[in-house]
């Protein structure tokens, strides 16, 4: 949202749009109320829509004032330190993260407003990919207009689509990190992280030059649920997403089944 709302800084549309779902549903809202599956979305519960009013507030002042001829990469760094900051000052924090699946996306316009940024893409089997999707009924990626490709990824979740969908986000995410210093971009695949925990956070810490917290060794990672493919998809469904996205699993060091 921020990235469209750069692009369209002058507009007084994409100014109240932004606005408007910024407080409503990128905020904090609850999705799934009463169901199992029931979870918090949006930003960090501990940073206080006060923080995020005071970065919308001077946002607003660039864009009002005739003076201000800042690049749009800085307008965004500008706000969204203006956001995490304070939290992380406040917790005595040495750097804060991001997780929104979408930053696939836009992983050059994020590195363009920080070029220090650290990207990690945590890479899932397809075929878990697909099962979770299927029954949480959503698509973790929106279409996004800077990627015609992806715009029949909305409305009921189906199988097919969702195998062409896991294919599609990987090739974007390579693409788009192809713009980034190969010092600032690592892969991990999620089964590797669950199964060799010590060894990936190894990586992971050093790859973000930060030591090792004995915290993260605890953290249980059974969540994350590995290989629920293979009670959760039919052998038709396992065949067809073999059959069509076969070669990119093996790319990825993935075994057929």
């Amino acid at each position: 949202g921020l990235i469209r709302f750069l692009d369209n800084f002058d507009s007084d549309k994409a100014h109240s749009l932004f606005f408007r779902k910024l407080k409503g549903e990128w905020f904090r809202r609850i999705l799934f109320a009463g169901e199992p599956n029931e979870y918090q979305a949006g930003l960090c519960a501990d940073i206080p829509w006060e923080d995020i009013q005071h970065a919308l507030d001077d946002l607003l002042s660039h864009r009002m004032d005739s003076n201000v001829t800042a690049p749009k990469p800085l307008l965004g760094r500008a706000f969204i330190n203006a956001i995490f900051e304070p939290t992380a000052i406040r917790r005595n924090a040495r750097r804060w993260g991001e997780k929104t699946p979408r930053n696939i996306v836009f992983i050059k316009e994020l590195w363009q407003m920080f070029p220090n940024m650290r990207f990690l893409h945590i890479i899932r089997d397809g075929r878990d990919v697909v099962a979770s999707m299927l029954q949480n009924g959503f698509w973790p990626i929106a279409p996004s207009p800077y990627h015609p490709e992806t715009a029949n990824f909305k409305g009921m979740v189906n199988f097919e689509l969702a195998t062409d969908y896991w294919v599609t986000m990987l090739d974007i995410a390579r693409q788009s990190a192809a713009f980034v210093p190969r010092e600032n971009y690592m892969e991990i695949r999620l089964e590797d992280l669950v199964s060799q925990p010590p060894l990936i956070i190894g990586r992971i810490m050093e790859f973000l030059n930060e030591d090792i917290d004995p915290a993260l060794l605890s953290f249980n990672l059974s969540r994350s649920n590995a290989n629920r493919w293979r009670q959760d998809l039919t052998p038709r469904q396992i065949a067809y997403f073999q059959d069509r996205a076969g070669f990119v699993l093996q790319r990825e060091g993935y075994d057929l089944a």
